[in-house]
């Protein structure tokens, strides 16, 4: 495992205050108090969709666990978790890593899967692969289907429809009412009817940060990419509750800054690295390099934001989420 307060490889001040920020517009403020009005004294119920091995959902499960052997209050359970990776006919393509980099990291995440464990404290796990969704119905992947598009949308729809209907079965069988859900390295768009339930979202990137026309710079794809063609000297992440257009809900709580330092990463990788501003933007921005080198350093930057920075910023959100639903 590398330490990351020692050495070249990066240094957080121990005293250092979190920047966050919590923006609970009207919208907001009535999601908080519907997920009040369901929640039981356990703590709020919620649900993981993720599109990898759940390592978002097994560090919330850590801990859930350190709480309860310090015999501090729950504020949140995982009662159900949703994969939209994994066939139909059961050969696993789920990724237990999502990239190499997160085992280069901390090697715990080499074979973490966080399933097994939640079927053996009997949490409902369930998945309804995408891509052989998408295969049924003519196309290759959900990726080779046009975003913009009738059919398109139509299938999704129709994908979702099935998902609600496994969520509604759940609660019925289990008698456990999710009052939220959580999207955890969840890397498929959400359409209704799944919306009538609260979702957060957590980007790997500042959603803080507007444009001219006042829309947020770092949403969508590749967000690491282009904070890295800006030259921000730092990344951030983002906590969010999930509406109809991507990463565009309102802001629940931003991460400390974690650094950009082209010479720590030469651990991993190999690149010359440009300095000035318009030699940055051009070596980020160039797609001609992905998905090689660019590939390698955005899979870099994503696992130190996932395993360093958003699996405790989700936590922090869940806490606070589950806080605010207790206050009077």
């Amino acid at each position: 495992m590398i330490v990351l307060d020692e050495g070249h490889f990066f240094k957080f001040k121990i005293q250092s205050i979190i920047q966050t920020i919590v923006v609970f517009l009207h919208k907001t403020i009535g999601i908080v108090m519907n997920i009040k009005n369901n929640t039981s004294d356990s703590g709020i119920k919620i649900a993981v969709f993720s599109s990898d091995a759940g390592i978002g959902a097994w560090y919330l499960l850590q801990y859930c666990d350190a709480q309860k052997k310090l015999g501090q209050p729950v504020p949140f359970e995982i009662v159900y978790f949703f994969s939209d990776k994994d066939s139909a006919n059961g050969a696993s393509r789920i990724k237990i890593m999502p990239n190499i980099y997160y085992a280069l990291l901390d090697p715990v995440y080499a074979t973490q899967d966080v399933r097994p464990l939640l079927r053996e404290r009997h949490i409902a796990v369930e998945c309804l692969d995408m891509d052989d969704f998408y295969k049924q119905r003519g196309f290759q992947s959900k990726h080779s289907a046009p975003l913009i598009n009738e059919k398109n949308c139509a299938i999704r729809r129709e994908y979702y429809e099935l998902v609600n209907s496994k969520l509604k079965e759940f609660e019925m069988r289990s008698g456990s009412k999710i009052d939220l859900i959580v999207l955890d390295n969840y890397m498929s768009i959400i359409t209704e009817p799944i919306f009538q339930w609260p979702i957060i979202n957590c980007h790997c990137a500042d959603l803080r940060k507007l444009n001219d026309q006042g829309e947020r710079v770092y949403a969508g794809y590749h967000p690491v990419l282009s904070a890295l063609a800006n030259q921000e000297p730092h990344l951030y992440a983002t906590t969010h509750f999930v509406d109809q257009f991507v990463d565009n809900g309102s802001i629940i709580e931003v991460s400390e800054p974690f650094p950009v330092d082209f010479k720590r990463d030469q651990a991993f990788i190999a690149f010359d690295a440009p300095t000035d501003k318009e030699g940055c933007f051009n070596y980020f921005s160039n797609m001609d390099n992905y998905p090689t080198l660019l590939t390698k350093i955005e899979d870099l930057y994503e696992a130190y934001l996932k395993l360093y920075v958003q699996n405790k910023l989700l936590n922090s959100t869940l806490i606070s989420i589950a806080t605010n639903t207790r206050s009077p």
